[in-house]
């Protein structure tokens, strides 16, 4: 192959497709990025972007897409096949709800892929009982390609061990081992070894265990840090589980540390979370749960924990970026209300309001610049040229506001994202349960809400009382509805009442 790839090669993308599947991404990205895409049919494009996304060049993949899927002439009219590789590489940046979006559009049109990108999205939302269908069906219209049949396979054990479907993952996983070795597909291989050593984990097969991860080792390229500091953190919590040496948890904390270094967020969500249960430590375990936007995992280590929700109490006080107590009996910043006290610092429901409710969202993941404006402009689809723009501005009002409010919080970009810093402890932010609830748990308490209303008014203490939740996040509930035309508000005298839209 030349060193520059050209759309006259009968097939420019072997080589790079071969790289990758063997684990050589290094080799593989220094060939894709010789191609700019200009003059390529729309199989060729697909393909490009595929790879592209695979490689983690997301943004060129959405530089070639984009003018072909949101095209404003008529006459230029996107294949099913750009239409998925596109929502794959939305979702990859977190622009999720407009991807699944695409995706609806398709129907069952399309490629098989489409089938695999729905369960990946739902893998980034915890959703792994819900991919299990999608995954299902891609594997059933693999046929006999190897590498899509494993591809499938792999996930799925992936979605049925996080589903605590442990001994149907083993089965799954074994019998997709020898494909995988067979093929060479070392990166595959080695994700299949690592799926089994979890399980094993899990059964308390903890020398099994030690096996299996030592075999995933072999299979890993040296540049693929993100993998081996997976394998490094299971490696220590199956030691943990075996000898219960406290000592090891100082090992746990530097993976902690490489971890966030090298922004990888689960792995750090996940170290805090077994820090919590191998130090015995309620406040660290409070921070986990309350800080963490996904209802599956909070269940998980709920139960890992033997605790129930109502063991944790009903907030958390967080100081960021990294401290946090159950107990505080001074004033506090209500997230939800938008306030501190009677002070009231932003109006819910409104695009800075809706802003700093996204950045405590998840308090391990700094949310980046492109997911942030899929959750503040719901219903708008996202451009490179001018979105995340649009997020920096509303960051720069929310860092001024602060500022002129004397809030003692700052909005610190870290690695690609961003994310609260507190200057002092004397202003903690107050986290409740249900204060990171997803853009789906709107819709779905929003549907519940008009559908009970019956087309007749009602007022936001019955909306409390309907949906169980407090009234500063019926406020936010309300204010979005509002946002998105599906409610309006009346006023008579001094009492409001709400209605749905005509």
């Amino acid at each position: 192959m030349n060193n520059k790839l050209t759309h006259y090669d009968s097939d420019p993308f072997k080589e790079v497709e071969e790289s990758l599947k063997k684990g050589n991404l290094k080799s593989a990205r220094d060939k894709i990025l010789t191609v700019s895409g200009k003059g390529f049919n729309s199989i060729q494009r697909s393909r490009l972007a595929n790879l592209c996304r695979r490689l983690g060049l997301n943004k060129k993949a959405i530089l070639l897409l984009r003018p072909i899927v949101r095209a404003e002439k008529d006459s230029v009219r996107s294949t099913p096949d750009e239409v998925v590789e596109y929502a794959a590489c939305l979702a990859q940046v977190g622009a999720g709800k407009e991807a699944l979006d695409l995706l609806d559009g398709l129907r069952v049109q399309g490629p098989k892929s489409q089938f695999l990108h729905r369960a990946l999205i739902l893998f980034k939302q915890w959703e792994y009982q819900k991919s299990i269908e999608y995954l299902e069906k891609y594997i059933s219209l693999s046929g006999d390609d190897p590498y899509s049949q494993v591809v499938g396979k792999v996930n799925l054990a992936v979605a049925l061990s996080a589903s605590n479907r442990i001994d149907e993952a083993s089965l799954l996983i074994e019998e997709t081992l020898a494909v995988t070795k067979d093929n060479d597909f070392n990166l595959m291989h080695s994700t299949a070894l690592l799926i089994l050593a979890q399980c094993r984990i899990e059964k308390k097969e903890f020398e099994a265990a030690t096996s299996v991860l030592k075999a995933a080792q072999l299979f890993i390229p040296k540049s693929q840090s993100s993998y081996h500091l997976i394998i490094e953190k299971w490696n220590l919590i199956n030691l943990l589980h075996q000898r219960g040496d406290r000592s090891l948890i100082g090992e746990l904390v530097k993976v902690q540390h490489r971890a966030k270094e090298a922004s990888h967020w689960e792995v750090v969500r996940d170290c805090e979370f077994y820090r919590s249960m191998f130090e015995k430590d309620l406040d660290r375990f409070k921070k986990v749960y309350f800080g963490t936007p996904f209802h599956a995992y909070k269940q998980k280590i709920l139960s890992e924990m033997e605790l129930t929700s109502e063991d944790l109490g009903s907030a958390f006080f967080f100081h960021p970026p990294d401290e946090g107590s159950s107990e505080w009996t001074g004033p506090y910043i209500d997230v939800e209300a938008g306030r501190v006290k009677d002070l009231v610092l932003f109006n819910p429901g409104s695009k800075i309001h809706s802003l700093l409710v996204e950045l405590v969202r998840d308090l391990f993941c700094p949310p980046k610049l492109e997911t942030l404006f899929s959750q503040i402009y719901p219903g708008e689809y996202f451009n490179p040229a001018s979105s995340t723009q649009r997020v920096a501005e509303l960051i720069h009002r929310l860092r001024k506001q602060l500022l002129t409010n004397h809030v003692p919080l700052s909005v610190m970009a870290v690695s690609n994202g961003f994310r609260l810093q507190a200057s002092s402890h004397d202003l903690p932010i107050r986290l409740l349960p249900d204060a990171a609830v997803s853009r789906d748990t709107y819709d779905l308490r929003i549907k519940k809400l008009l559908e009970n209303a019956n087309g007749q008014c009602f007022t936001a203490e019955q909306a409390a009382t309907l949906l169980k939740i407090s009234r500063p996040s019926v406020s936010r509930l309300l204010n979005i509805a509002s946002d998105r035309g599906q409610i309006v508000m009346i006023r008579q005298g001094w009492q409001r009442y709400y209605k749905a839209a005509a």
